[in-house]
């Protein structure tokens, strides 16, 4: 039997057409695996995507184990936690909540609405994860049933929730959440009518969105070349008119140029903005090239939104084709993105790179793109590199980073290291003290590990020895941020410095706070019994002798003090 299968598995076309129908991680994490000829047939299928589905076996051995997190920072982590949550695979999700060292943050929430599940959602409310803008989440993605459940679990109905729908192009979603604002305020109708037709111009098809414009703005249509309908009230024409003209060049139905042309014919005239929505899409380069063949201008604005989105194809097209004088806030964006090629194209049409450009993309973590601007800036800014620079690489928690700009002579500091504390990377802390970066003598990196209530990164500091400050200031420092009485416990326990008098008129201030009261309890009675101890060593039989003998001694010396002329 297993011959039989064996030679089964073995047809090439059989083997292809069992893989069509499963999840690519779950190729790349266990079918090619099985045999050098399944990893033959499947080269393809190398790189596990997090935004995808994973086999929950194959993710908990990656992500589950304790020490998964050492070499990701807090911000990474949080993105890992995101991802999962988007994917709606709960199992995988619990094994990244229990890994992880940050708590459930609304980005988290409205990963998982996006994602369209309600169990995931259902799961992290249960756990305490605010809502944030989940319902605008999941009105982007038209997922009605998470949008049902979380308006019935009392999530706030905002205009960010509309907007989403809006922009999805989700008219029957669109109306739903009207329905549902209506009952709560009174907003004015015409608000909402500028909405439906973006929505309609966004994902109907060109017969629907014509009779709903009909619908809305009335039967009698001005003759080509003329002013559009009248917007509702409150919008001003101008912005009415560019927001519809975009939102139907920038539709994902296949009619959208055929909804662009109905526009110019109502008298909607071109603008800017329709270039600048449609290029983050990723068709960009095709609807510019038509829009511009329309007489559709693009500026600089346009160019910043291809770099956004990382368009290289549609960047160069506006840079070559259409002689766009690039600003550097798409500089600034490919930077952020880590997007080299995007760089360079931009630097070739008059982009200037400078040494904030290398602290942004050290700050990422983008070693390539450091050494690319550092290469182009030359031999002199790159001798100004300063501690700013490795206090941003620090952030990113890229230990290959920090090794490179040592290499190159950057200075590091007490900074550097508050940096990577606040991080959260164990690996690019151990690094850093293995190479002698300064700590500081505050306690500061504590303090930034306590207000993340990160307290694998506390364990962290201790065991590398770094100090806090001997006269109390880094357990005061930590009182004054986030109340985590578990950390502040941990603290003491583990010998911090306490300058009392400071702590308790602290917490005495920050009483009516929650959680303080209860801090405030456990420093009161933590001090009495701190006092009473030292009280009970002072007068022990042992400590009244030893004050005996030193009054008895200090009685005997004074005659001496008169010979010293006092």
């Amino acid at each position: 039997m297993e011959d039989s299968a064996a030679r089964v598995w073995a047809l090439q076309e059989l083997r292809e057409n069992i893989v069509r129908f499963l999840p690519p991680n779950d190729v790349a994490c266990t079918i090619r695996l099985l045999d050098k000829a399944a990893a033959r047939c499947f080269e393809k299928y190398t790189t596990v995507r997090l935004s995808m589905p994973s086999p929950p076996r194959e993710y908990a051995w990656r992500w589950g184990s304790p020490t998964a997190m050492r070499s990701l920072t807090l911000e990474q982590q949080r993105k890992l936690l995101c991802m999962t949550a988007r994917t709606g695979c709960l199992s995988n999700l619990q094994t990244a909540f229990a890994a992880v060292r940050c708590g459930l943050s609304t980005e988290v929430m409205e990963a998982a609405a996006s994602g369209g599940n309600v169990e995931a959602c259902a799961w992290l409310k249960q756990r305490g994860a605010p809502w944030g803008s989940a319902l605008a989440a999941a009105a982007e993605g038209s997922h009605h049933t998470v949008c049902w459940w979380l308006l019935d679990c009392g999530c706030p109905l905002e205009d960010s929730a509309l907007r989403a729908a809006t922009r999805a192009g989700y008219t029957g979603l669109l109306e739903l959440l009207i329905r549902q604002r209506r009952a709560a305020d009174a907003a004015p109708e015409s608000y909402y009518v500028g909405l439906r037709l973006q929505a309609a111009a966004q994902g109907c098809d060109l017969p629907t969105f014509q009779q709903l414009h009909r619908a809305f703005l009335g039967p009698s249509l001005p003759a080509a070349g003329s002013q559009p309908p009248q917007p509702p009230p409150v919008m001003p024409l101008d912005g009415f008119a560019r927001n519809l003209v975009a939102a139907a060049a920038s539709s994902h139905t296949p009619d959208w140029a055929a909804k662009v042309e109905w526009l110019e014919k109502e008298g909607y005239p071109p603008t800017s903005a329709a270039c600048c929505r449609v290029a983050s899409r990723p068709d960009a380069l095709a609807r510019l090239t038509w829009l511009r063949g329309r007489g559709y201008p693009v500026d600089s604005a346009t160019v910043v939104e291809a770099a956004r989105a990382g368009n290289l194809d549609a960047l160069v097209y506006l840079l070559q084709e259409a002689k766009v004088r690039p600003s550097q806030a798409a500089s600034s964006a490919a930077v952020r993105r880590g997007d080299l090629a995007m760089l360079r194209a931009l630097h070739l049409h008059g982009c200037q790179v400078d040494l904030d450009m290398v602290t942004a993309a050290a700050y990422g973590g983008h070693l390539h793109v450091v050494e690319w601007l550092l290469e182009t800036l030359g031999e002199g800014p790159r001798a100004q590199l300063s501690t700013i620079v490795a206090e941003s690489a620090a952030y990113s928690g890229n230990v290959r980073l920090l090794a490179r700009l040592r290499e190159l002579g950057c200075p590091m500091d007490a900074h550097t290291f508050n940096a990577a504390a606040e991080a959260g990377c164990e690996v690019a802390l151990e690094w850093l003290v293995e190479h002698g970066c300064p700590m500081g003598i505050a306690g500061k990196p504590y303090v930034n590990a306590y207000d993340n209530r990160d307290r694998a990164t506390l364990r962290a500091l201790r065991r590398l020895g770094v100090p806090w400050c001997q006269l109390g200031a880094t357990f005061t420092r930590c009182l004054e941020g986030a109340i985590d009485l578990p950390c502040l416990r941990w603290l003491l326990e583990e010998g911090c410095p306490v300058d009392w008098h400071s702590a308790l008129a602290l917490a005495r201030r920050r009483r009516a706070e929650e959680g303080m009261a209860e801090v405030l309890t456990w420093l009161e009675e933590t001090w009495r019994q701190q006092r009473w101890g030292r009280l009970r060593k002072r007068w022990t039989p042992g400590g009244l002798a030893a004050r005996m003998a030193g009054l008895a001694a200090e009685l005997a010396w004074w005659p001496c003090r008169s010979q010293l002329g006092h």
